[in-house]
């Protein structure tokens, strides 16, 4: 197949785009197992502590530890999508996630970066490998 163009590579842009806001969106709600299945079977997730997480239900276990107390926001910048192929992409964002666990003082916040690897496996896509950077940890 041909490299996309026009309105396919739009498809695939759009779909990298709402595939980065579903994972802000189901990680401040507290969603871990909608998260999870974001990533494709092998999708590796580089936490912001700098850990790597590998399979859905591996990403999914890797935030079920966050307590109801713990909450945050995550504020993104719109995805640079550079498009591979008819079915990968990679994209890179800036980030600026707002942590606060009630009862401990002050919310804290950190700022960096997303660089993903998106696959599209049965016409969805998802990420196969999303790696978080914090370049500012005390933003």
């Amino acid at each position: 197949m041909t490299d996309p163009t026009g309105s396919q590579a739009q498809e695939i842009d759009a779909a990298c785009q709402r595939l980065s806001l579903a994972f802000a969106l189901h990680a401040d709600a507290h969603r871990f197992a909608e998260l999870g299945q974001l990533f494709t079977e092998d999708g590796a997730l580089r936490r912001a502590n700098g850990d790597v997480v590998v399979g859905p239900a591996a990403i999914t276990r890797s935030f079920d530890g966050r307590p109801a107390s713990f909450h945050s926001v995550h504020i993104l910048a719109p995805v640079l999508v550079e498009i591979v192929s008819a079915d990968e992409a990679t994209g890179r964002c800036a980030m600026l996630v707002v942590v606060h666990e009630s009862g401990s003082g002050s919310p804290r916040r950190m700022a960096g970066f997303y660089d993903d690897r998106y696959r599209r496996i049965g016409g969805t896509w998802k990420f196969a490998a999303r790696l978080s950077t914090i370049a500012i940890p005390n933003a």
